[in-house]
């Protein structure tokens, strides 16, 4: 029987899993989930197309950040402070899926799986030391350097034609980005945010068809910011945040922590 609750609601997900794993894509690929997040991620990729394509999509994103990535063992306080700021993983009530028959389940699929599992568990120790605890605060984020344009807004911005909206939300952080390539324009809101430790900052790259990355700033400390940046975006299919020395680093120092396409 239809639970009347829902049957005028279009906001209503009939299938709460399915938006519960969108939720874990990125984590999963860092490797920053938890065993039966993994599983459930693994047994849902097998038979949503519209998630493993977005796997698809972030994929080489965090490939271009792990090879630019120079390896820095950060000081044993940091380590201390992102450890103990990590949020349990796990979240009470979640919905759960059981695997599909073997019968009826794509080999090919396994093996898939089987190689981003082990590509992930080459990442694991560095993530572990220099990108934990950032994966709990959210998904999605967007650049949001100092260089800023205090005379637009970020309703100029949404307000271009070409304007494209990306909005995520995890636990209580929430980001919001409008990029405008036709203004060269980026703009970002920040709610919720937790500030990197003491003596890091969360720096963002932008992510190039062939693999590479630039600089895109440093990230402001606020909790909550809201800024319009005025950027160079050239090619640029996506940005993602890596944790990094005070001040920023010249090339990415460690593996990328959040990863957002910009793709529609």
């Amino acid at each position: 029987m239809t639970d009347p609750r829902h049957e005028s609601d279009p906001t209503h997900d009939p299938d709460p899993t399915h938006a519960h794993v969108r939720d874990l894509l990125a984590a999963y690929l860092l490797d920053a989930v938890d065993e039966h997040e993994r599983l459930l991620v693994e047994e849902h990729l097998l038979t949503c197309p519209d998630c493993e394509h977005e796997v698809a999509t972030l994929t080489p994103t965090v490939e271009a950040l792990a090879l630019a990535a120079t390896p820095q063992t950060p000081p044993a306080q940091v380590r201390e402070a992102v450890l103990h700021g990590i949020e349990p993983a796990s979240r009470p009530g979640a919905p759960r899926q059981t695997s599909p028959p073997t019968a009826f389940a794509d080999p090919a699929r396994h093996d898939d799986l089987g190689a981003r599992r082990s590509s992930r568990a080459a990442r694991r120790l560095s993530l572990l030391v220099a990108a934990a605890a950032a994966v709990a605060l959210f998904m999605f984020v967007a650049i949001g350097p100092f260089r800023g344009a205090p005379d637009l807004t970020t309703e100029t911005v949404a307000a271009a034609a070409d304007a494209q909206r990306f909005e995520a939300q995890v636990g209580e952080a929430t980001a919001t980005v409008i990029v405008s390539r036709e203004m060269d324009k980026v703009a970002i809101e920040t709610r919720d945010m937790t500030p990197a430790p003491e003596g890091r900052d969360y720096q963002l790259w932008f992510s190039h068809p062939d693999g590479t990355v630039s600089d895109a700033g440093v990230m402001p400390r606020d909790e909550d910011a809201e800024m319009v940046i005025e950027v160079d975006l050239g090619d640029a299919v996506g940005v993602a945040v890596t944790m990094e020395p005070e001040g920023g680093s010249e090339q990415p120092t460690s593996e990328p922590v959040l990863v957002v396409p910009f793709e529609a």
